[in-house]
């Protein structure tokens, strides 16, 4: 009799992992079906400048677009090259670090803004770079937010928390969570997460920690703790110290489906473009940069995703010593993973079936001229950076040196301009290098640089 109920209970054992493998099969075979169409949306946008809404802050170089729809999207061209000094994700490669952690959100039920990479025409000249969707929102989450976050918003962060410490995502910066929705004037309820150009890391000797302010609460010199900007820090300081009302359990479910996810499907994301490689402008070569680092992390992401339910109990345990309270595992069920990846499937169909309408829309619509016109120069705004760097970052030091440099590149880059964008732009970051070059302060500091002029303004 107990060899039959062993039988029976690893039977019943077998076809539950053969059920939950069918339903992650079916999940990643709808999920292919949402990229493709996806794809197709992306490959029909056409755009035009956009004078409505205010050229973004951050470090990164920024237009604001509209499509034929009315819709917003914001443009993050790429260099040849990462600007030295500044940090700064200026080369193709981060994009497409950017583009593979959006999939990875939408792929495990993160909502995140829709991006993709381009080729736009703009002043005459062909430029790469990351394209994504403009998010209404109330403003990005700050500090003294944080202890008023809604239990949606909790497990927000916990979940964007999980991924972003498997995929090496080092810019969990409070600025990069937008809050969509307040529940009251200082309880944020909904959140989106942008700006994942800093993935995809090595951190093979890093630790999963909760008492330092780094993005992956990571301990590499005790000095470094007690930063401001990570949100997944305040997030947990204000749980140890009582102020949310979350149960970190009620993540379980998700951590589970994550880690038992086949490890096939995450490689095809990370590789998914290889199928379609890109075209880059001028001199990128940020792709193949992509690939080669992509194919370097891939064991070490892997071995993370395995490791995830351990790790994050181990980190909840931690949790537990600071709150003083006992510690209480958190479980899980197959059926409660089964609704997960059935809920899911569900949404990603429905939103398949809203991307074909909005391509048949876009079919009937007159598209915008190939050629966006805008007061922007790529190569003028950063030479503006050379000289921003040598004021901000390095307190002066070779200030007079920059901006000799930089008016001398600009007016290299005048003779040649063509556009009347282009010309009046690189006119505009001229004055600017020059005022400082006479003592004047810079409009804005280095991370916001790019709204030293609407960027969106016509010449």
């Amino acid at each position: 009799m107990l060899l039959i109920a062993v039988a029976v209970k690893i039977a019943v054992i077998s076809g539950t992992r053969r059920t939950v493998m069918r339903a992650q099969h079916d999940l990643f075979t709808a999920y292919l079906k949402y990229l493709n169409a996806e794809d197709a949306v992306f490959q029909s946008l056409s755009f035009s400048a956009d004078d409505n809404l205010p050229s973004p802050a951050g470090q990164t170089i920024k237009l604001v677009l509209k499509d034929p729809l009315g819709r917003k999207w914001i443009f993050k061209p790429c260099l040849s090259d990462r600007f030295p000094g500044t940090g700064e994700p200026l080369c193709c490669a981060d994009k497409f670090n950017s583009i593979t952690v959006y999939r990875i959100y939408k792929l495990l039920g993160i909502a995140t803004p829709r991006i993709s990479f381009v080729n736009l025409r703009i002043n005459g000249k062909t430029l790469s770079g990351a394209l994504q969707e403009y998010v209404p929102n109330e403003g990005v989450l700050f500090k003294k937010t944080v202890a008023y976050l809604s239990p949606e918003a909790c497990a927000y962060l916990h979940k964007t928390q999980v991924v972003d410490w498997i995929f090496a995502n080092h810019d969990a910066n409070l600025t990069n969570f937008l809050v969509l929705a307040y529940a009251s004037d200082i309880s944020p309820r909904y959140l989106m997460r942008v700006d994942n150009e800093s993935s995809l890391r090595g951190i093979r000797n890093y630790q999963l920690r909760y008492d330092t302010d780094d993005p992956l609460k990571i301990v590499l010199n005790p000095r470094d703790r007690g930063r401001i900007g990570s949100a997944y820090y305040w997030f947990w300081k204000n749980y140890i110290r009582g102020r949310l009302d979350y149960n970190v359990c009620s993540s379980a479910d998700f951590i589970s489906f994550v880690r038992g996810f086949p490890e096939e499907y995450i490689q095809k994301i990370l590789f998914y473009q290889c199928a379609r490689p890109p075209v880059l402008s001028g001199e990128n070569r940020g792709f193949g940069a992509y690939i080669r680092n992509a194919d370097l992390q891939t064991s070490d992401i892997l071995k993370r995703k395995r490791e995830s339910t351990v790790d994050f109990e181990t980190f909840y345990r931690g949790i537990s010593r600071e709150k003083k309270e006992r510690y209480e595992s958190c479980h899980c069920t197959d059926e409660s993973r089964l609704r997960y990846i059935a809920d899911l499937t569900a949404g990603i169909i429905s939103e398949t079936g809203r991307l074909k309408k909005e391509l048949e829309v876009l079919k009937e619509t007159p598209p915008f001229a190939s050629d966006i016109t805008v007061v922007f120069s790529l190569e003028g705004m950063r030479e503006v950076q050379k000289v921003y760097a040598a004021y901000w970052i390095y307190g002066g030091k070779g200030l007079r040196e920059a901006t000799e440099s930089s008016l001398a590149s600009l007016r290299r880059l005048m003779s040649p301009a063509l556009a009347a964008g282009e010309r009046k732009a690189l006119e505009i970051y001229a004055e600017e290098i020059m005022k400082i070059q006479k003592g004047g302060v810079p409009v804005k500091k280095m991370t916001a640089i790019n709204q030293i002029i609407v960027s969106a303004q016509s010449p």
